[in-house]
């Protein structure tokens, strides 16, 4: 987690609409699909007035694409491991990906109340653990 780039300083309805945009990915609780649609309609709405959107945008839709990959991997990984020591260590397996999927939302919770907070505050923010797709 760290700064990118500074937002722009005095622009305090830029900084507003870039928090929306951070926490605009939470609908991704309600629906799961929000999570990519909520911070791109902010972006497609605001684009035109902010055009610096465009980095905290990515920014954001990386994230979330870079947890859906990591719920994938965890997933398979279990099946594999699952597969390969003929149901002896399920249990196991189980156990610990349930403790993943119960700590992932934590941790989207925060990174992106984080990202909102250094938004309105004027600072990029960059998410931990996000491969850089768009």
């Amino acid at each position: 987690m760290s700064v990118n780039e500074d937002l722009p300083p005095n622009d305090s309805d830029y900084r507003t609409v870039a928090s929306i945009l951070h926490l605009s990915a939470l609908s991704g609780f309600v629906t799961f699909i929000g999570f990519w649609l909520g911070p791109i309609l902010v972006w497609l709405l605001q684009k035109d007035r902010h055009p610096q959107l465009d980095i905290e945008m990515k920014q954001v839709v990386n994230f979330m694409i870079s947890n859906a990959i990591y719920c994938i991997a965890v997933f398979i990984i279990g099946a594999v491991l699952s597969i390969l020591t003929a149901g002896i260590l399920a249990p196991v397996i189980v156990l610990l990906g349930f403790l993943f999927y119960l700590s992932l939302p934590v941790f989207v919770l925060v990174c992106l109340l984080l990202g909102a907070y250094r938004a309105k505050s004027g600072a990029s923010y960059r998410y931990s653990l996000t491969f850089n797709f768009i």
